[in-house]
């Protein structure tokens, strides 16, 4: 039994780094596709309007918000986490 609660622990371990691992991923990408964005916005906004420039970046936040917000939707909190364990162990003692 103890043996299992160490399998489940290192299996929710190993599932958490991983986690970790693809969202630094996905917030390097996020970085350098803003980064291509603001550059993008800040050459077009020396051929146009302010206006427009201010509309870009308005429209450029608002997708880097879009994805942050599916990104925290995929990601549970440790404490969510906790209780799956704690759930999984019961359940292992209960059998």
């Amino acid at each position: 039994m103890l043996q299992q609660q160490q399998s489940i622990l290192t299996s929710i371990q190993s599932k958490q780094e991983e986690l970790r691992k693809d969202i630094v991923f996905a917030n390097s990408q996020i970085e350098k596709r803003l980064d291509v964005l603001e550059d993008k916005v800040k050459g077009s906004s020396l051929e146009s309007s302010p206006s427009s420039s201010s509309r870009e970046r308005k429209k450029i936040r608002q997708k880097v918000a879009a994805i942050h917000d599916k990104l925290d939707e995929g990601f549970k909190p440790e404490e969510s986490i906790k209780s799956e364990h704690n759930v999984q162990i019961r359940d292992c003692l209960v059998v």
